[in-house]
């Protein structure tokens, strides 16, 4: 389950670069199984997060801020990109200072753990290439600060960066993000933090409260695209629902677009009555179990989910088109 959002900063290098001190070393040592000399590591440091809103109108609250620091105090990833593996480094120390964190951080040289050999790498740093930054963090709290609800409660209406007309005056809806911690580090292309705003565009899109235009302008803004499963009322609505557990409301979330993401034969809606009535029937693609079909309805799921299928795709639209002809309706690139 992927239960992690990201918080992107645009920052120079800062603080100590290149050689670590005795008190780097210190830390540095703390992380590492076996000695470490300070000649095979480059450390620099950077402004992990900051109180400032971002290009999806979200901030970081000093709670957060704070626990950021604490975590890259006790270790973190350094990667590229949030691949889990392009492992670049680790931090080795963190700190709140004036609104923001600092993260300091270490490079092996001399090896490789990615595409991209550690020495490469640190010439990236120096020279500015590697800049933007990018924490994954987890848990906390994402609240609106217009409503001061959750940002995917039902009691929340606002979609970040919609400017609406409040006791006679106009505000945008920005969030705040509460006592979250951080699960890593990363350099990344570009500063962004679209997950929470693209499940709320989602919900309000599948309770009829954004309209055609206010889509358009989402997309345009966001480079975003409402897809047709993530407009699927049945599973979008449950984000609509009070929080009635004790899980935390983020990570039920997620589930739920985990959940729209899946092949329609995995999801909860689709029974294994289902699946056993279309392998008895032959209805599946052949030599697997994947795709089945027992109506008009499945054909029409099917024809969705195939550019995500990891089979040959040849093979899969061959096998739709088949069942589609079957059950009388379009083939795919068809009209009807």
């Amino acid at each position: 389950m992927n239960s992690n959002f990201f918080d992107y900063t645009s920052v120079p290098v800062t603080g100590t670069v290149g050689t670590p001190t005795d008190s780097d070393m210190s830390l540095i040592r703390k992380q590492a199984l076996a000695d470490v000399a300070p000649e095979e590591v480059f450390v620099f440091s950077v402004r992990a997060s900051d109180q400032a809103y971002d290009s999806f109108h979200s901030r970081m609250d000093d709670s957060t801020l704070r626990n950021y620091a604490e975590d890259y105090l006790e270790g973190r990833s350094l990667l590229r990109n949030h691949e889990p593996t392009q492992i670049m480094g680790r931090s080795y120390n963190g700190e709140y200072k004036n609104g923001s964190t600092l993260a300091s951080l270490y490079v092996v040289r001399g090896i490789k753990t990615s595409d991209i050999a550690a020495d490469d790498y640190i010439t990236g740093v120096r020279t500015g290439i590697f800049k933007d930054v990018s924490v994954r963090f987890h848990g906390g709290t994402q609240v609106c600060e217009l409503c001061e609800n959750e940002i995917l409660s039902r009691a929340c209406t606002h979609l970040p960066g919609k400017v609406y007309e409040i006791a006679g005056k106009e505000r945008k809806a920005t969030y705040g993000i509460y006592d979250a911690r951080a699960a890593e580090l990363s350099h990344v292309w570009k500063g962004s933090n679209s997950n929470a705003v693209s499940l709320k565009a989602a919900q309000l899109r599948a309770l009829g409260k954004l309209d055609d235009k206010e889509i358009a302008q989402y997309n345009r803004l966001y480079g975003g695209n409402l897809r047709a499963d993530m407009e699927r009322v049945d599973v979008i609505s449950i984000l609509a629902e009070d929080l009635k557990t004790d899980e935390s409301y983020l990570l039920r979330a997620m589930k739920i677009y985990k959940e729209v993401n899946l092949p329609y034969w995995e999801r909860k809606d689709y029974s294994e009555e289902e699946r056993e009535k279309a392998k008895k029937s032959g209805h599946t693609l052949p030599g697997t179990d994947a795709f089945p079909i027992n109506n008009a309805k499945d054909v029409e799921n099917a024809k969705h989910d195939v550019g995500r299928t990891k089979h040959d795709k040849a093979k899969v639209v061959s096998y739709i088109n088949k069942m589609a002809s079957e059950y009388g309706v379009s083939k795919i690139g068809e009209d009807k």
